[in-house]
């Protein structure tokens, strides 16, 4: 038995779906993983809750199978929850029951991204370079501007345009499961995440620095108070002098969310404005040019940036619309789940299958994945 059929086991177990037989492979397979109490005592503190959580099941099912808590019996089945814990690699997940729901579906089909290959750069006359292939390396030659390309990495050479020079403007834009990190000619960084874009000048103006995104962006925007740099997404404006904030105002969301980490914007849709403070997300409705300022949770705004799914007790539905983005598939939910929620934090370089056993593993929910599309049902 390797590790996926163990993790799918085990998974059937804490869902009440083993069999006699099936139970007792896994209790075989468990003499050469099972942990003891010395060894759980090193699971670290965060993964506790979700340890006890496996635990509770366990717990529960042993109970009504009228088996001792001091039986060897119960003390293998809880280094089994801790070996599922281990081997899920560090995936953290909180389960909690729903109330009665009806059948019907809700359908998540992300948005199309610009490119549905690898990360692209698109030039002012339209020409398309994919920056994860060797053309890329050559495209100094296409544009003086252009200083380095890596990977996941693009660099403008510094420099201010002239009077007279008209701006020439670049896009950058992300596929599916690709985050992208570019540094502007003022030395501004920005971070892509999957499925978004960036419009920007190669080289800004004396007076004013714009830019135009969609989906989400982390920025470190180099100070230059006689040149205010202003993020332009659905409507609303966000003018900066120098400072560090997030944005995310993917299509089809109703409200662009920006999160300050340090210095300090201003917030504009229509004839109203807001500033926000470092700590804090302004929530911004375009079409009804409303404004709401909430405590931002900090470590899970950015936990993109560094590669991690972090989610708090959040509704299923969210967490399958932002998988459905990532892995770029579309993503059905029925009735009878949507009212479950998760908590937890996931890397993002596992694949959608691992996604998705990660979930089902808490219990209580199955999944069916044909070609891009994927079913969530109890």
């Amino acid at each position: 038995m390797d590790r996926e059929e163990y993790l799918k086991l085990a998974a059937k177990y804490l869902n009440g779906e083993c069999t006699p037989e099936e139970e007792a492979a896994l209790m075989s397979y468990s003499d050469g993983v099972s942990l003891d109490d010395d060894q759980t005592n090193e699971i670290p503190a965060k993964h506790l809750f979700a340890y006890k959580q496996l635990k509770g099941k366990i717990d529960n099912h042993l109970q009504k199978t009228k088996v001792s808590s001091n039986s060897p019996r119960y003390s293998k089945w809880i280094g089994v929850a801790a070996a599922v814990l281990i081997f899920a690699l560090g995936a953290l997940w909180i389960f909690h029951s729903p109330r009665p729901a009806a059948t019907t579906q809700i359908t998540y089909k992300p948005k199309n991204p610009v490119v549905n290959k690898g990360t692209a750069l698109i030039l002012a006359d339209g020409e398309q370079v994919d920056l994860n292939s060797s053309k890329s390396q050559s495209l100094n030659n296409k544009s003086a501007q252009i200083e380095l390309v890596t990977k996941g990495h693009i660099k403008y050479r510094e420099g201010v345009a002239t009077d007279e020079q008209p701006l020439v403007y670049h896009t950058v834009a992300t596929p599916v499961g690709e985050h992208y990190e570019l540094e502007l000619s003022d030395g501004s960084k920005i971070w892509l995440n999957a499925q978004s874009s960036v419009k920007f000048p190669v080289l800004f103006n004396k007076s004013h620095r714009d830019i135009e995104i969609s989906g989400e962006a982390y920025f470190e925007v180099a100070k230059n108070k006689a040149a205010p740099f202003t993020v332009s997404v659905n409507g609303t404006a966000i003018r900066v002098l120098g400072t560090h904030f997030n944005v995310s105002a993917y299509p089809g969301e109703h409200t662009v969310n920006t999160t300050l980490l340090e210095g300090s914007v201003e917030l504009v849709a229509g004839d109203h404005k807001t500033l926000l403070s470092p700590g804090k997300i302004g929530i911004v409705d375009p079409v009804k040019q409303s404004f709401k300022v909430e405590d931002a949770d900090i470590d899970q705004t950015m936990a993109w940036k560094g590669g991690l799914f972090v989610f708090r007790d959040e509704n299923i539905c969210e967490v399958m619309k932002i998988a459905a983005r990532w892995y770029g598939v579309n993503i059905e939910v029925a009735d009878d789940v949507k009212t479950k929620t998760f908590g937890g934090t996931v890397s993002q370089n596992r694949s959608l299958t691992d996604f998705m056993e990660l979930i089902k593993l808490t219990g209580g929910i199955n999944y069916k994945i044909t070609g891009r599309k994927v079913t969530v049902m109890k």
